[in-house]
């Protein structure tokens, strides 16, 4: 892989590991899990704020279209992800009640329709971005 490996600029809005995974499987690269191995991240109180989580789940949905349009910026392939983007509103509801049932968490049954909008406001130029501050 070219280097960088992780594209500084993606790492801001934290999708650098799935631009950098999303090429590898372009090139062909296979993949492994480890269930052992231990991950630990520190979460800031206010990244667990309903208008910190609506915000931060459109802004992953307008960047994963914006990621498909970098694939292909086609008029197809434009009108495919806008396709996509509508299918996964559509989805959002019965997806959000079954995370609703999973989880108990009746807000995490908004996830789903806050990034299939953040998907939709970006292919209309109308997501906004969110703040950005050293952690």
């Amino acid at each position: 892989m070219a280097r960088p490996y992780l594209d500084p600029a993606l790492n801001l809005v934290g999708v650098g590991d799935a631009d950098f995974f999303n090429r590898c499987k372009a090139k062909g690269f296979s993949f492994a899990w480890a269930a052992e191995a231990w991950v630990a991240e520190a979460v800031p109180p206010y990244h667990t704020t309903a208008s910190w989580i609506r915000a931060r789940s459109r802004e992953r949905g307008a960047i994963s279209a914006l990621l498909e349009h970098q694939r292909d910026a086609s008029p197809a392939g434009r009108l495919k992800t806008l396709g996509r983007s509508t299918a996964m509103l559509a989805a959002s509801l019965p997806w959000g009640i079954k995370l609703w049932v999973q989880t108990g968490l009746a807000a995490a049954a908004l996830y789903h329709f806050h990034v299939a909008s953040g998907r939709l406001m970006g292919e209309f130029g109308l997501a906004g971005e969110r703040k950005h501050e050293p952690e």
